[in-house]
């Protein structure tokens, strides 16, 4: 094999670096503290900032032009959109499904049917409370190959022969069985008759939409009227930064609080005066084949790409050796279903690839 193919078939799994502008004080440990000489040279913006409860948060990319989560694609957006939408369900970081909007769900033994009793008093950010027929219409907006050629189809609702609904329930009769058909259920539920979706969103989530100026900014507040546990945070605004020495200025004058996903290379330029944060980035990287394409066909030349590739070598050069190396497409972090017994099943083995 060419040593450009080699290079390519790499699975790894990325690290993302948050970093904190000095002397904001700590805000759900997304920022360090500083020493003296630190905190004698911040603005008076930082420390303005945290005493109110808010934070300027730092990101490479625009959103999508529009904000409807049925339509967004940009993993950007939903990133910043995650915390004003939520669905019938929500995925924690460990990859459980919780109950959201709805209380609770049971499933028939023939796994058919699925029965979902709703939350009492959820709201949308616009006052109105959550209704069956918002659940109904926001997974049928996504399922109905006739609605706009923008919302973007998921096919496990195309799947539901019938939804059904009560005072406090929604009922989905699925025509075959389908063990993926929950996770889908964390699609957006959407007021019926609101429609201005695109440019002023609302959902249920912890914090609502505000404003939002292209390749600027968008804002974020709190929403009082939460179901859940109330955020820290009475507000965030997200600043557009696609310029990347735009970026260092902006958190080295204490213009935005955190940026997130900076090179190692944009870390070192920063200096004294910040803290980083390195976690999970949550990324698969991998090169897929298609084992019915001549020569993957053969099984024994998938084992010997598997033995030929130095793994270790691709993350050291690409990603300054930041990441973990995987067995399977799913990240450490997905803890329900990584299984990291699987990471090192083959080992870098030149002789046994040939």
């Amino acid at each position: 094999m060419k040593k450009r193919i080699l290079t390519l078939l790499a699975a790894v799994c990325l690290l993302s670096a948050v970093l904190s502008g000095c002397g904001g004080g700590s805000q759900n440990g997304m920022t360090g503290t500083t020493d003296q000489s630190t905190a004698n040279t911040q603005t008076e913006g930082p420390a303005a900032r945290a005493a109110a409860g808010e934070l300027n948060v730092g990101i490479a990319q625009d959103l999508d032009s529009s904000l409807d989560p049925h339509k967004t694609v940009k993993a950007g957006t939903r990133e910043v959109m995650f915390n004003v939408f939520e669905g019938l369900l929500k995925p924690d970081a460990s990859g459980n499904l919780n109950p959201a909007v709805a209380e609770s769900y049971t499933v028939s033994e023939d796994h058919l049917l699925y029965t979902f009793k709703l939350r009492t008093g959820v709201k949308f950010h616009n006052g109105q409370e959550v209704t069956p027929e918002d659940v109904i219409w926001s997974y049928q907006r996504c399922g109905d190959a006739d609605a706009p050629a923008d919302i973007i189809q998921v096919a496990a609702f195309a799947n539901v022969e019938m939804y059904q609904e009560g005072d406090d329930t929604v009922c989905f009769q699925l025509q075959e069985p389908n063990n993926e058909f929950a996770s889908y259920l964390t699609t957006a539920v959407l007021p019926k008759d609101y429609t201005e979706q695109d440019t002023a969103p609302v959902g249920t989530g912890p914090f609502k939409f505000v404003s939002r100026t292209a390749q600027e900014s968008v804002v974020l507040e709190r929403f009082d009227d939460y179901w859940g546990e109330k955020p820290d945070l009475t507000k965030v605004t997200y600043k557009i930064i696609e310029n990347a020495d735009s970026i260092l200025l902006s958190l080295q004058s204490g213009a935005v609080d955190v940026f997130a996903h900076l090179t190692t290379n944009q870390i070192q330029q920063l200096g004294d005066g910040f803290h980083v944060e390195e976690g999970t980035m949550n990324l698969v990287q991998a090169l897929y084949l298609n084992n019915a394409e001549k020569p993957f066909d053969d099984v024994r030349v998938r084992q010997a790409l598997c033995y030929a590739i130095d793994r270790q070598q691709i993350l050291d050069l690409a990603f300054d050796g930041y990441g973990t190396l995987l067995g399977s497409s799913m990240y450490p972090a997905f803890s329900k279903y990584f299984d990291d017994e699987l990471t090192n099943y083959y080992t870098y083995n030149t002789e046994k690839a040939k």
